[in-house]
């Protein structure tokens, strides 16, 4: 799953923009950055915290949680 990742580039840039950002109503605590950030997201909200962590250890951290 990590080799689909969003490259440190585009991150950097959305990092950069929220730092700058002038307007209060562009502000935001979370931005989503990449079409991998944003499949995690739509998976999050189909999913109980549990299932959700479950899935993280297995499919990012390669190990399963008891």
């Amino acid at each position: 799953m990590l080799e689909n990742g969003t490259s440190a580039e585009e991150v950097a840039k959305v990092i950069l923009r929220a730092a700058t950002i002038s307007s209060k109503e562009e502000r935001n605590l979370r931005y989503i950055v990449g079409s991998d950030a944003e499949s995690l997201t739509e998976k999050r909200k189909n999913m109980a915290d549990r299932e959700f962590f479950n899935f993280m250890c297995k499919n990012i951290l390669e190990t399963t949680y008891n």
